[in-house]
């Protein structure tokens, strides 16, 4: 059984409830609690204002988060029948690591390149 939420609280006291209900049923056994609190994520938020005034799109941001961090094919080799995508990506120290992803350099729309913290703010959350 899985429990969704918001609010860590009310997980908290439905799983309680929920296990309490479940330890009166023969043949239930066993039974635990798993949270996934504390697990840290890349928050990422654009500045589109600032994006507005630097001539970048959100679809060009996404691009730069989704080749660095998630990775993007850039080429495919050709060996006989077979084929290979080449991809790129940032190395995972600097995908897990907020200073960094704000250091990527990002194209303007003059052609000029800022760092990516001009035009998205950057940080982890759990």
């Amino acid at each position: 059984m899985k429990l969704y939420g918001e609010d860590l609280n009310t997980l908290d006291r439905l799983t309680g409830e929920i296990k309490n209900v479940l330890n009166k049923v023969p043949g239930v056994a066993d039974l635990s609690a798993e949270a996934n609190k504390g697990k840290p994520q890349l928050v990422i938020k654009v500045d589109r204002e600032s994006a507005a005034r630097y001539g970048i799109n959100a679809d060009e941001i996404l691009e730069v988060v989704q080749a660095g961090i998630g990775g993007a094919t850039v080429s495919t080799l050709i060996d006989g029948t077979k084929r290979f995508d080449i991809a790129v990506r940032l190395a995972d120290e600097f995908r897990a690591d907020p200073a960094s992803i704000a250091a990527i350099p990002i194209r303007t729309g003059e052609g000029a390149l800022v760092p990516f913290s001009q035009v998205a703010k950057i940080e982890m959350a759990e």
